[in-house]
């Protein structure tokens, strides 16, 4: 696990690595490819793309001149990921987090990300505090109610969604505790 073994320095839940056999509609068999080595590399891939197509947002000089932000609308573009070697390892570290999270071993269950990290990217990104989305459940992971607004048709409508990766509870404050990860591909 090159990628995030540096960053998940705590026990991960990983699922038992089950193999199935060859058949006509799966002829490599069934989750053949599915280790811990494979989704790191997704990790590693996606995370670069992610960050490498906001970099070219940021320094694209015909958006900032049209005034206009990477939604189309009136605004502009703001720097996050471009030389900001702090905001992409708090990306890199976040995204980690969520793909293998940490794991209570002695019941078997995966634990919800950190709000610390959650709130580190958010900070580390300059991402304006209304923004942030590592507060309760209830609320869409805001800080407080959202106030719904009232389209044309009459609709009431809010603006917030799910932060992906941390949907199912209240993000808990994190003491991290060091542990050797076993770094082999299950």
């Amino acid at each position: 696990m090159p990628f995030c073994a540096n960053r998940v320095v705590y026990p991960a839940c990983i699922p038992q690595y089950k193999f199935i056999p060859p058949s006509l509609n799966w002829p490599q068999g069934r989750w053949s490819d599915h280790t811990v080595q494979k989704k790191d590399e997704w990790i590693f891939t996606k995370a670069w793309e992610h960050v490498n197509r906001m970099v070219g947002y940021e320094k694209n000089k015909t958006l900032a001149k049209s005034g206009k932000d990477i939604n189309g609308h009136v605004g502009l573009v703001t720097r996050r990921f471009y030389k900001r070697p702090d905001c992409r390892e708090a990306f890199f570290n976040l995204f980690c987090y969520m793909n293998f999270p940490r794991c209570d071993v002695t019941r078997d269950l995966s634990l919800p990300t950190c709000k610390s990290a959650c709130e580190n990217f958010y900070r580390s990104c300059r991402y304006t505090h209304d923004l942030w989305r590592c507060g309760k459940t209830k609320w869409f992971n805001g800080y407080e109610p959202e106030s719904p607004s009232t389209g044309a048709d009459g609709n009431i409508t809010y603006l917030r969604e799910y932060m992906p990766g941390i949907i199912l509870f209240t993000l808990p404050l994190c003491q991290f505790l060091y542990f050797d990860l076993l770094r082999t591909t299950i």
